[in-house]
């Protein structure tokens, strides 16, 4: 399998692939980790590039019973979108939060956007977000 050699980032046990030190995680209930085999690549968050070993993420959203997934973090044009397709190939409806990603090569993103469309990915925005799911909860848990 043809792979590109990246720089290293996000190492196990590095301050890189730590959670942001302010992040609340106790609501967490699980971590799915990838790339944990140094032999190949994993951009998506439900499988290796070769599809080869699963996070368990598919099995753990589909015992939630989870239809729709909204997607941010970096690269929209690399981990993102691999993540998406995934998703999509597991039966998810996929939402892109376009304002909480950023590509590494913006021409490849506008041409991935499209095709995410075609496959029927929808497009928000974090306010959008805020706006309909935040906080109306936060006005109902008052």
């Amino acid at each position: 399998m043809k792979q590109i050699l990246w720089p290293d980032h996000c190492i196990q046990g590095t301050q890189g692939a730590e959670f942001y030190p302010e992040l609340d995680i106790r609501p967490i209930e699980a971590i799915f980790r990838k790339g944990t085999d140094p032999d190949i690549d994993s951009y998506s968050s439900f499988y290796d590039n070769g599809h080869r070993k699963s996070t368990g993420l598919t099995g753990y959203l589909h015992d939630k019973k989870i239809g729709q997934l909204y997607f941010c973090g970096l690269a929209a044009d690399i981990c993102v979108y691999f993540s998406i397709q995934d998703a999509l190939t597991e039966g998810f409806k996929c939402w892109l939060i376009e304002d909480a990603t950023q590509p590494l090569n913006k021409e490849d993103y506008k041409e991935i956007k499209h095709k995410l469309a075609d496959k029927g990915v929808s497009f928000t925005n974090s306010q959008s977000i805020i706006t309909h799911y935040v906080l109306p909860s936060v006005v109902r848990d008052r």
